[in-house]
């Protein structure tokens, strides 16, 4: 009887309240073009995929599908629904939502003879990783993500980002390609390096490059902006 009252209550709230808005959600995300260039690009290099690995794309390509790689407790699962949903309605591309764990480890493999990646026997065409960013997915050599990215990277699979764009676009490798003695050590020349930090953001050091002077610091700031 109490769990009758509780439902009719939850419901007539529900209808009556903002809650019910929520669900709406979705159809107000999806016009947003952030979402649409995802949806776009993801579409694009699983076509790519496609193209370069199958000969026979029409007849082939229906199982194939993307994996995207999400943290185990997602806090944004609006999004990641949004565009599971919308890559299948609009493009026809199935996506797996994939948790990192020992046992979905596990249900990978990579075809020694082909280089294809197969999640549960499905053939991935595109490694979509929204994990995977933060230093605590890599506590240590050899743990789960390193192991993970390894075997994506040796596959035909399209990773997004591959390990060599992940690492670039991290702050201290960039921080490092604007220290000479770094660029030094690791022997990059001047129109690699040029080339290099059209894809990065300069970062200064104020001991370093403003002699700990706020007031240089100050006028770098304002020169910046006039410009």
């Amino acid at each position: 009887y109490y769990w009758v009252v509780f439902f009719a209550f939850s419901t007539l709230f529900y209808d009556s309240t903002c809650f019910k808005q929520k669900d709406s959600l979705y159809n107000q995300s999806k016009p947003l073009k952030s979402h649409d260039f995802i949806i776009d690009q993801l579409a694009q290099i699983h076509k790519i995929y496609l193209q370069s690995v199958n000969k026979n794309v029409e007849k082939n390509h229906k199982n194939i599908s993307i994996l995207k790689v999400r943290a185990e407790k997602e806090s944004n699962m609006f999004e990641h629904n949004a565009i599971s949903k919308d890559l299948l309605v609009t493009h026809g591309i199935k996506v797996i939502d994939f948790t990192l764990t020992e046992e979905t480890f596990w249900l990978l493999s990579l075809d020694p003879n082909t280089g294809k990646l197969h999640f549960n026997g499905v053939e991935i065409s595109v490694v979509y990783m929204r994990s995977g960013y933060n230093e605590q997915d890599y506590p240590e050599k050899d743990c789960l993500m390193y192991r993970f990215r390894e075997l994506t990277e040796k596959s035909l699979a399209i990773s997004i980002p591959t390990l060599k764009i992940q690492l670039l676009g991290m702050n201290i490798i960039q921080k490092n390609l604007t220290s000479q003695k770094f660029i030094k050590k690791i022997g990059l020349d001047q129109n690699h390096l040029k080339n290099t930090r059209k894809c990065t953001t300069e970062i200064l050091n104020i001991k370093a490059d403003f002699d700990s002077s706020k007031a240089k610091l100050l006028k770098a700031i304002e020169n910046d902006l006039d410009k």
